[in-house]
């Protein structure tokens, strides 16, 4: 970052730049920060009621901040909490305005805080979390926002982003993510002598099975887990997956798709 900026436990927010006017900073600070519940980490936000119902997340989290470290922790907890399990992340900050004007020759400093909202994190291109490397980059990532806002701080005299305080943290779980069809996996797992038909399911399944694991069975699987393991089958097979599922859609129970996973190598296409 260009400028270091203020990291104080008893602000409980990231200062980016000094206030000037210091008083009227700490009345506004401190109306921002009874926005959000600690005991019950809720927070009064706007909502984007234009999202798909099917594509909310499924678990938000707010949490004040006073220095980076607390950043990394919250998303270590977060990663535990979902149990380690694949995840979409996205992310907002709240953030405390100052605005300078002139009435003639007087100064007239002025401030507001803006708390994080849904629209935003939907604005945002969400990392997909599958390991403790991710969430490390995720952290770095965090740092190069925060060093963003702070460059637009500098550039603009006329409005200030003086501090940020909550985090807003939405999360996505990968909901392809999990154990294996029961029908599908006692197939991959036997090991007696047993012929199907070349054009038959289960065939196709245990010739797909041994291209992509390169073994014919597994005493230890677990399923096909889409959010580790579609990058690496698209690429093999060089073929286009898209996902259905069935429920309500426009107030009638239907087929739709969910997730269209693309080879850029191939026009083939898998349902």
């Amino acid at each position: 970052m260009n400028k270091p900026f203020h990291q104080t436990q008893e602000s409980n927010v990231i200062i980016l730049c000094d206030a000037a006017d210091e008083v009227k900073f700490n009345v506004i600070k401190n109306k921002a920060l009874q926005r959000h519940d600690e005991s019950t980490s809720t927070l009064t936000f706007s909502v984007n009621n234009n999202i798909d119902p099917r594509e909310k997340p499924t678990k938000p989290y707010y949490r004040n901040l006073a220095n980076l470290n607390q950043i990394d922790t919250f998303l270590d907890q977060i990663y535990r909490q979902q149990l380690r399990s694949a995840f979409k992340i996205r992310a907002d900050f709240g953030t405390i305005i100052e605005t300078s004007e002139y009435d003639g020759n007087e100064q007239k400093i002025s401030y507001k805080y803006i708390l994080p909202v849904d629209a935003n994190t939907e604005r945002k291109v969400p990392l997909i979390i599958k390991s403790q490397e991710n969430i490390e980059s995720y952290k770095h990532y965090m740092r190069d926002v925060i060093a963003n806002i702070q460059e637009r701080t500098q550039e603009d005299t006329h409005q200030k982003i003086v501090a940020i305080f909550p985090i807003m943290i939405r999360i996505y779980k990968f909901s392809l993510a999990g154990a294996a069809i029961p029908s599908l996996q006692k197939h991959i797992k036997r090991r007696e002598e047993k012929r199907w038909k070349d054009c038959s399911r289960i065939a196709e399944r245990k010739r797909i099975f041994k291209r992509i694991y390169r073994q014919e069975f597994d005493d230890l699987y677990q399923g096909f887990n889409f959010a580790i393991d579609i990058d690496e089958f698209i690429e093999k097979e060089q073929i286009n997956v898209h996902v259905f599922t069935y429920g309500d859609k426009d107030q009638s129970p239907s087929y739709y798709a969910i997730h269209h996973y693309k080879c850029d190598t191939s026009d083939r296409d898998f349902n």
